[in-house]
């Protein structure tokens, strides 16, 4: 089964959003518990048997629509392994811009009837996902529920910790636009980070290479343009500009200066007003 990465929302979170310490937000609905693990957050509805009936949500790292049933066959995999005869396997239901699947097996044992139920939404190169375990009972039963908190997962911007510091940064750079810009034996290179005030971030790059030499001359241009969310954040005296994608990439860019200038990444930078 792939790896579940988890990320930490930046959106605007209610009072009920649970909030995992590696990353993205739910709400849980009324009279559910959230609890973390490493895989995600269980989801713990009122009067739940342990072992009974199991709700984890998570993202899934490294979704492609193109292998959308081979992400979910590789997520039930490890609740059909224990050998029980499917009676219904995989059947799909569109959701949305999203999908359920689900499986009816029967335990080789007690010959009870289990359900698994994997719901998921794409967000860029990730899934928000809930996969739901249990007695197929009670797996039917929590579907509408199962189905609201899906609805309330949230991703965006990196976590940060904040301080004097980082705030310092972030009253210098919010609302503006960082430059970088080199020439040097013939190539070029411009880049630009928009830093907006709501928290939102894009950034360009333009780069040009000539050659101009007896009998010979060339340029070709190249640029690219992503689009995200920003804040800036403090680690033991050093300071970061944290950018999450909204295709689930993160990057991270580390602040510096001296006497003169400061430096993104190690390149000087200037912070302008936007054009």
């Amino acid at each position: 089964m792939r790896k579940l990465l988890l990320l930490l929302s930046g959106v605007v979170l209610t009072a009920s959003a649970h909030v995992h310490p590696k990353g993205f937000s739910i709400e849980p609905a009324a009279g559910w518990r959230a609890q973390d693990n490493d895989s995600g957050v269980l989801l713990i509805p009122a009067g739940a048997v342990a072992n009974e009936e199991v709700y984890i949500a998570a993202l899934q790292d490294g979704y492609s629509a193109a292998e959308e049933a081979k992400t979910v066959r590789e997520l039930s995999q490890t609740f059909l392994q224990n050998g029980g005869q499917i009676r219904r396997a995989g059947e799909r239901e569109a959701i949305g811009n999203g999908a359920a699947y689900y499986w009816e097996i029967v335990e080789p044992r007690t010959r009870a009837v289990a359900g698994l139920k994997i719901y998921f939404v794409p967000v860029g190169t990730r899934a928000e996902v809930i996969v739901a375990y249990g007695m197929a009972n009670r797996v039917a039963a929590r579907d509408g529920e199962l189905r609201q908190m899906l609805a309330t997962m949230r991703v965006a911007a990196p976590a940060g910790n904040s301080s004097a510091l980082a705030d310092q940064w972030t009253r210098k750079l919010q609302g503006k636009m960082i430059r970088q810009f080199h020439a040097y034996s013939g190539m070029s290179s411009d880049k630009r980070h928009m830093l907006n005030a709501d928290g939102s971030y894009w950034f360009r790059s333009n780069s040009m290479v000539s050659i101009d030499v007896p009998g010979a001359s060339a340029s070709s241009t190249g640029g690219n343009g992503v689009q995200g969310r920003w804040r800036i954040s403090e680690a033991n005296g050093n300071v970061f500009l944290l950018v999450q994608l909204t295709n689930g990439e993160t990057r991270q860019y580390r602040i510096t200066q001296d006497a003169r200038n400061w430096y993104l990444n190690g390149e000087k930078a200037f912070a302008v007003d936007p054009e």
